[in-house]
């Protein structure tokens, strides 16, 4: 009865199988190569490579909360988290790919839609979920405060980030072949935001899109607090210091 109690304050997490993630990757892959052969053109094809780059934070949160479930080790927790934190940019980053979009005499217009929102949509995904394993952990560390605050720097960060993607065309590499350059580039940005107002426009936008996003998806889960929730849990620890 105790652990059956236990289970039912136990907060649920927003993580769809892997089993999910890749059918909808091989289901894009498909959409591509049907594309391709349909047409004989490979404009599209950088899709896959965006994809791939998706992959990486959502492989790396799966490291992540490996290593945290084997023991403390705060130095490569702390390494693992800023690799994570350097690629997720490029998970919501297949959003803008959809300026690409134009009528094709190759191929129906239907398709291209069909075969970029399906990018968009899995690598958004991939990186929220990841975002939610991340957000559980430092949770479980610091509080849940702390958790949803990560959870919305890093999402402003990634709006920024598709901003130096698609305007500064800057990739995730760049911080390790360009590592000056695009220091420089960000300090002034950030420190002179007067002077770059699409920096502020796209940044802000991006950044508002995904919170909402990623608000539905926890709410969908029943992550999202709410004061029910809050008092549910509170009360449920209160239960258990008692024993």
């Amino acid at each position: 009865m105790r652990e059956a109690r236990e289970s039912e304050h136990e907060r649920p997490a927003l993580r769809p199988g892997v089993a999910i993630l890749l059918l909808g990757s091989l289901y894009c892959i498909g959409l591509e190569c049907a594309r391709i052969v349909y047409t004989g053109n490979r404009f599209y094809l950088f899709l896959i490579w965006n994809l791939f780059l998706a992959w990486i934070p959502f492989a790396v949160s799966l490291l992540i909360e490996k290593v945290q479930s084997r023991g403390r080790r705060p130095a490569l927790l702390v390494l693992l988290a800023a690799v994570w934190l350097l690629f997720f940019p490029n998970a919501p980053y297949i959003i803008t790919d959809f300026i690409h979009l134009a009528p094709r005499r190759a191929a129906p217009l239907w398709f291209d839609v069909l075969l970029i929102a399906s990018f968009a949509w899995t690598g958004l995904l991939l990186g929220l979920v990841s975002l939610n394993r991340v957000q559980r952990l430092i949770s479980s560390a610091a509080g849940a405060l702390v958790g949803w605050l990560s959870a919305a720097g890093a999402l402003l960060l990634a709006a920024f980030g598709i901003y130096i993607g698609r305007f500064e065309v800057r990739n995730s590499w760049d911080i390790v072949l360009r590592p000056g350059l695009l220091v420089r580039e960000t300090w002034h940005q950030l420190t002179s935001p007067a002077l770059y107002p699409r920096t502020l426009g796209v940044t802000f936008s991006y950044a508002v899109f995904l919170m909402l996003t990623y608000a539905t998806l926890c709410e969908i889960a029943g992550l999202l607090p709410t004061l029910r929730r809050f008092r549910r849990f509170t009360r449920a620890r209160g239960e258990g210091s008692t024993r």
